[in-house]
């Protein structure tokens, strides 16, 4: 999937955190650009990985 901001494939953006779920393991993932999104990956036989792009990075404040 790509960064719907920027087109950059997100398989090359920088994984920020990990955990499991109860629907599976869910990763957060920060594209060059700077928008954030959320990868689902969801065991079998369920649909193998749902990427979702919320946006570009917050900052603190």
């Amino acid at each position: 999937m790509r960064c719907t901001e920027c087109g950059w494939p997100l398989s090359e953006g920088e994984t920020i955190s990990t955990h499991r779920t109860s629907e599976g393991q869910v990763s957060y993932l920060r594209c060059p650009c700077g928008a954030i999104a959320v990868r689902l990956r969801q065991p079998p036989p369920s649909t193998p990985v749902i990427d979702v792009v919320v946006g570009r990075g917050l900052t603190a404040g």
